[in-house]
């Protein structure tokens, strides 16, 4: 009966002056609440009064991020993700943290730079993360910082095996080339090794057909028409 059960877990708590036994009714009575009662709101607020106890609690630092994020409360998510990345030494789980803090910054608050830190930081726990490395470069060109997403690009390129994901990177690196650095040859170059790393992707022919056409060079686009 787990209405009866946190009810008085909270009464207890109104009497409890032992500090540790605080903690651990305070975690049992948030438990209750987010895993068997459905309500997030009582269970942060109780994940809190540990932080008020013990800001250093990792498990109640890491419950209140995933609530937020849960619930869509970006800002607060962020705060907890970043007073959890502070405490956790796991490289592993540390990417994690700062990759979905680069995800809020992104995608929820509208903070570019910020995200772009989040994501280098991520970068330096697991260098050739992929996901991490797309949403670098993508961003970073978003905003004009070239050098930072073609220093992304270069490394998905050199990273990637599979021929039609490559094309998708290389295209990136074209992009960078004609608009961050308004040098035509790269972007040529860049666009016809994607067509060469994949001959019969049909996006990489339409992409460098494309470039020729913009350019006004109808001979190279009769050649590779043909």
């Amino acid at each position: 009966n787990h209405d009866d059960l946190a009810a008085l877990l909270s009464q207890r708590l109104d009497v409890e002056t032992d500090v540790d036994q605080r903690v651990a009714l305070h975690r049992a009575v948030a438990e209750l609440h987010r895993n068997f009662l459905s309500d997030r709101d009582t269970a942060k607020r109780h994940y809190q009064a540990i932080l008020e106890i013990d800001g250093h609690d990792v498990r109640a630092i890491a419950a209140v991020s995933d609530i937020c994020w849960e619930q869509g409360a970006w800002a607060e998510a962020a705060e907890a993700l970043m007073a959890r990345a502070k405490l956790e030494r796991d490289p592993q789980l540390l990417r994690t943290l700062f990759f979905r803090l680069g995800l809020i910054y992104a995608d929820r608050l509208v903070d570019i730079p910020m995200a772009l830190k989040a994501f280098q930081r991520a970068l330096t726990y697991q260098p050739d993360d992929e996901n991490t490395l797309v949403r670098l470069a993508d961003l970073a060109a978003q905003i004009g910082e070239w050098k930072l997403a073609l220093g992304a690009c270069e490394r998905l390129v050199k990273n990637e095996a599979d021929a039609d994901k490559r094309v998708a990177h290389l295209h990136r690196v074209a992009r960078i080339f004609r608009e961050g650095f308004n040098d035509n040859k790269r972007a040529e170059r860049a666009l016809n090794l994607a067509l060469d790393s994949s001959p019969t992707n049909d996006i990489a022919l339409d992409q460098l057909v494309q470039f020729y056409k913009d350019a006004r060079d109808l001979t190279s686009v009769r050649v590779h028409l043909n």
